[in-house]
């Protein structure tokens, strides 16, 4: 016997919260002049607590390249553009702070830190981006 029953909640598909509680209305709407792509892990997809794809809605221009799917394999032109000095946002021991410099890109990854390692490990194009951190910020609430 097979149970037809779905856990699942209907879900706004912007913002993942229920219908009563969608909060697309209350996203800010950013432009920034760098370009940014998001490498999205399959199963991060239809999270309802996705920030990749709260982040793309709410700054223009974002791209959401999805990896893992497995009726497609993943497509890396868009971050092999030869105008733009790609750099992988990644917390890699000895990774160099941001600095500018010509017309420079950032690659995200959006999923669990093992998923991301997976991904920076498994894609060739992630693994051949030179990574970059964020210059240190104010200390943590949880250091």
């Amino acid at each position: 016997m097979t149970h037809n029953r779905s856990k699942r909640k209907p879900r706004c598909p912007g913002c993942g919260l229920i219908p009563s509680l969608c909060a697309c209305e209350l996203f800010p709407k950013v432009t920034v002049s760098t370009p940014i792509a998001i490498v999205q892990h399959v199963r991060e997809r239809h999270k309802p607590t996705n920030t990749g794809r709260l982040f793309a809605r709410m700054v223009e221009g974002i791209r959401i390249l999805p990896c893992g799917m497995r009726d497609q394999a993943f497509d890396p032109s868009p971050i092999q553009d030869p105008s733009i000095d790609w750099r992988l946002l990644y917390p890699h021991v000895g990774a160099p702070v941001l600095s500018p410099g010509r017309r420079i890109g950032l690659v995200l990854l959006d999923g669990s830190w093992p998923q991301c390692a997976h991904m920076r490990r498994r894609i060739p194009a992630l693994g051949a981006l030179p990574c970059v951190a964020l210059p240190p910020g104010p200390p943590s609430f949880f250091s």
